[in-house]
């Protein structure tokens, strides 16, 4: 069990920093034009828009590192790292937890098979 902690850990972080991402995004996006009135707002929607590309393409580089780690993990795990790299290209941070997922629960088949009963 304490092969996992590392991996834990760098899990969760991957996970906050991806939550931060999200959450600053939509703000900017929709919430910020609660507190401005129509010149600003039409002057900070040019501004939400730069963000938004810039956004995009760090949301697209983040979920390539993604993809790319969950082949290497893939690998190691005797998966299919073409089906992981799409996981991990188009879902992120969703597709970590699915491969953690499932590798865990084929972890526990192979214990409950090798537990006599």
């Amino acid at each position: 069990m304490e092969n996992y902690v590392p991996r834990v850990s760098t899990l969760l972080f991957v996970l906050i920093i991806g939550l931060l991402f999200s959450s600053v995004a939509v703000f900017f996006k929709y919430g910020a034009f609660l507190f401005l009135d129509a010149k600003e707002i039409a002057e900070f929607q040019i501004g939400t828009n730069m963000l938004f590309i810039i956004g995009s393409i760090v949301t697209g580089m983040f979920n390539l590192f993604i993809a790319i780690w969950l082949c290497l993990q893939a690998n190691k795990k005797g998966q299919n790292i073409f089906v992981w790299f799409l996981f991990g290209l188009f879902f992120g941070i969703i597709g970590i937890i699915l491969f953690y997922l499932i590798v865990l629960i084929e972890e526990i088949k192979i214990l409950n098979a090798n537990y006599p009963k």
